[in-house]
């Protein structure tokens, strides 16, 4: 979805990331499709990785909003920022793993079948069902559950790393924002900098895991926000952090399955790291267009993006099991199926999310805030 900001006259402005955001997640499909895509489609999509590319940016746009988000409705509120993100992220998810698992078990009353991602050769089997899979599956997005919680032998939606990342970031922006307010400013930046710090120590020694790679690119979209607002510590956290975000992909983006590698060899890098770069770029490029007239439909295709992101697990599980061969239109039927089942899946489930989400916003439920901004400024620093 498309989102707002204060201008100097402290009016909101709308910010047209959402069609930037459905094309990402377009992205993400076109890549899983790749696993029973005609050889020139797998040719021209997988060695540039473009769907890995999308979910990287993807989280320096979380980096904007987030930041954006945090200085219009949540400052001093950190218990309604963390209720808010929860409300946004939890109910879909969970309801695209229903599908998905209900999907998978009807495919099951047929046999075992052929997983839809080519670097897994084993079948889909009734160990699926399991209970203590279904239960992994379910909590898998909360952070620390994949180490504390059941072993997940079978992952239904295997992109649910990316949200459980952001969702630890959320949580250090919400640490951050239990500084004083007249603080919060110089906390954000020293917080930023030691995340570039943090990451620069760890790719250097090689230590850390690999979810630390990331933390260039929600800097990125945090700093962009603040660089867009005139400050020029935002500006040069932006380019370090952007540079940062090059390197750590460039570090990674070698790093292929064996079935992958033995089909189309290294990938190309150079390329991968210039489409990377323009698509950063484009974020705050994006960021200073005023749509008027094609406002609804660009709102419209953001609404869709996360939703498609989730849930056209389900359809690949159905085409990798009857349709493991189809041609390039097999990508438009594909893609077809899976936005109406993300347009049926956010009519059913976003209306009464946003309305909820609407009300913690603007402080009428959630969490008390012990205290607000107004409050924090009177606190002596």
């Amino acid at each position: 979805m498309g989102h707002t900001s204060p201008n100097s006259a402290s009016t909101l402005v709308y910010r047209p990331l959402g069609t930037f955001r459905f094309v990402l997640a377009i992205l993400v499909v076109a890549q899983h499709y790749t696993n029973f895509a005609p050889l020139a489609f797998q040719q021209a999509i997988v060695p540039l990785g473009l769907g890995s590319i999308a979910v990287l940016v993807f989280f320096a746009v979380s980096g904007f909003v987030i930041a954006e988000a945090i200085e219009v409705h949540y400052r001093g509120r950190a218990g309604a920022f963390l209720l808010n993100r929860s409300i946004r992220i939890f109910p879909p998810l969970l309801a695209a793993t229903t599908v998905t698992l209900l999907i998978v078990a009807l495919l099951l009353l047929g046999g075992p079948f052929r997983h839809f991602e080519m670097h897994k050769p084993e079948l889909v089997t009734m160990d699926v069902l399991t209970l203590k899979n279904i239960a992994a599956n379910y909590i898998q997005a909360i952070p620390g559950a994949t180490k504390l919680g059941p072993d997940m032998t079978h992952p239904l939606i295997t992109i649910v790393w990316s949200i459980r990342t952001e969702l630890m970031f959320y949580l250090v922006m919400a640490v951050v924002m239990f500084a004083p307010a007249s603080f919060y400013h110089r906390a954000l930046g020293l917080a930023g900098a030691a995340a570039l710090a943090f990451y620069y120590v760890m790719a250097l020694t090689g230590a850390g895991p690999e979810t630390v790679r990331l933390i260039p690119f929600f800097v990125f979209g945090v700093a962009v926000y603040y660089a867009l607002r005139g400050s020029l510590f935002g500006f040069g956290v932006s380019v370090l952090s952007w540079a940062f975000s090059l390197i750590a992909f460039a570090d990674i983006g070698d790093q292929l399955n064996d079935v992958a590698r033995a089909a189309f060899g290294p990938f190309n890098m150079p390329a991968r790291v210039a489409i990377l770069a323009v698509l950063l770029i484009m974020i705050p490029a994006l960021a200073h267009i005023r749509l008027t007239r094609a406002r609804p439909q660009d709102q419209a295709l953001g609404d869709l993006s996360y939703p498609l992101y989730l849930n056209h697990f389900g359809i690949m599980f159905v085409v990798g099991a009857f349709w493991p061969q189809l041609g390039w239109t097999g990508f438009a039927l594909t893609l077809a199926a899976a936005l109406a089942l993300s347009v049926v899946m956010f009519r059913l489930v976003e209306p009464g999310l946003d309305s909820l989400r609407k009300q913690v916003r603007h402080g009428r439920i959630g969490l008390p805030a012990v205290l607000t901004e107004n409050k924090l400024a009177r606190i002596p620093v």
